[in-house]
């Protein structure tokens, strides 16, 4: 009997955006503030997951940043949230 184990498979969740100047592109753009899950997968199938990071990427060039801390992403969408509340003109981007 033939078992097929894999590693790698990705699943995105889009946790909130917003529209702001990109620093590297120039354009007014959607950033997402994603989670990235890497999965540990059986037959194809996603069975366990083994890698969460968090991601706030553009959609015009896809560069982004990473936060390697749970704590910094949570500190970032609080920062965001109050951005969007507020209707202010920048986004600082500092973590």
């Amino acid at each position: 009997m033939i078992y097929f184990f894999g590693w790698g498979d990705t699943t995105n969740r889009n946790i909130d955006s917003v529209r702001i100047k990109c620093r590297y592109c120039g354009h007014i753009s959607t950033f997402d503030l994603k989670q990235v899950r890497s999965w540990i997968s059986f037959f194809f199938i996603p069975i366990i997951p083994y890698a969460k990071k968090y991601w706030f990427t553009c959609s015009n060039c896809d560069s982004g940043y990473k936060f390697d801390k749970r704590e910094d992403f949570e500190r970032f969408r609080k920062k965001l949230l109050a951005f969007k509340a507020k209707k202010r003109k920048t986004l600082t981007l500092d973590v």
